[in-house]
């Protein structure tokens, strides 16, 4: 990108403008079908009830995490989409173009089987969901750095398009298992119930550590805060399904591991929290001008 493309601004083209438009009608149909389904129709409460198992999230995870992500949500559909800036449509319309579009459709399916006690159809609709937003996650994370942006857009970037779809992302992982376990597993007397758990935990914690660390295929560009959502996650499966002893000890040092590697970047840092969040992983990425030549 050149330094120009930062702060140049012009006119939205045919295809943002199109884009924009169902950014927020998809938003808006997600949002309404969401909140009638979980604050007006029973029947959310009773499958929730009935269907509770270690991943189903607790009432206090998602009475903190959802309104964020659905505020920062909204902060993109009706104030960052709208820039005029060139980097900012840029990101709008190839880093997340569809992508959002799309998480807000697959979430309308996803609400619509989950009503029908079709567990199979909520979950095939809550994979597309965790790659449609893992995705544009990844794409921003790797495309636009948020320790790399240029000052005067840097927040807005951030905490409009970076935050959400890293939250929604982690979110996601813990979402489809949530799906997963109420569509073959019926009960928690099942020897399968607690083995398979931990093998769940385990992929959330290694994802959660992946991104903290090193990143995902991202070329060294860390997440730290998917990392931290991640642990959230593990922190509320591990409080919720303390009865199951093994089970909560390994989800708790999971999240204790992601936590210490957060702070371990943290102080490395210089106690900066921006690069402790997001930059290249100091362990193995150099760059080339500091690289040592392999023959003297």
């Amino acid at each position: 990108m050149s330094q120009p493309l930062y702060y140049d601004t012009c006119e939205a083209s045919t295809s943002l403008k199109t884009l924009r438009i169902v950014n927020i009608l998809s938003f808006i149909a997600s949002f309404v079908g969401s909140t009638y389904v979980y604050i007006l129709d029973p029947r959310a409460r009773e499958i929730t009830h009935e269907y509770n198992n270690i991943f189903s999230p607790s009432l206090i995870l998602l009475a903190i995490l959802w309104p964020i992500i659905y505020l920062l949500r909204f902060g993109f559909v009706f104030y960052i989409q709208f820039s005029k800036v060139s980097i900012i449509q840029e990101i709008v319309t190839e880093s997340i173009g569809w992508l959002f579009t799309l998480a807000n459709l697959f979430m309308l399916g996803w609400l619509w089987f989950l009503l029908k006690l079709n567990f199979v159809g909520s979950s095939f609709f809550a994979t597309l969901t965790l790659l449609v937003v893992s995705l544009a996650h990844y794409r921003l994370t790797v495309d636009y750095p948020p320790n790399e942006l240029p000052s005067l857009q840097a927040k807005k970037i951030y905490f409009f398009a970076h935050v959400p779809f890293a939250l929604y992302a982690a979110f996601s992982w813990l979402d489809l298992f949530h799906n997963i376990y109420m569509a073959i597993l019926k009960s928690d007397h099942e020897e399968a119930y607690a083995l398979l758990g931990i093998l769940c935990i385990w992929i959330l914690g290694i994802v959660g550590l992946a991104w903290t660390v090193t990143g995902l295929f991202s070329n060294c560009q860390r997440d730290g805060l998917f990392g931290l959502t991640m642990a959230a996650c593990l922190i509320d499966v591990a409080v919720r399904e303390c009865n199951i002893l093994y089970l909560s000890i390994q989800a708790s040092l999971l999240a204790g591991l992601i936590f210490s590697t957060f702070l371990f970047f943290y102080v490395t840092s210089g106690y900066k929290l921006k690069y402790a969040i997001s930059s290249k992983c100091p362990l193995i990425y150099a760059p080339r001008e500091q690289r040592q030549p392999l023959i003297q």
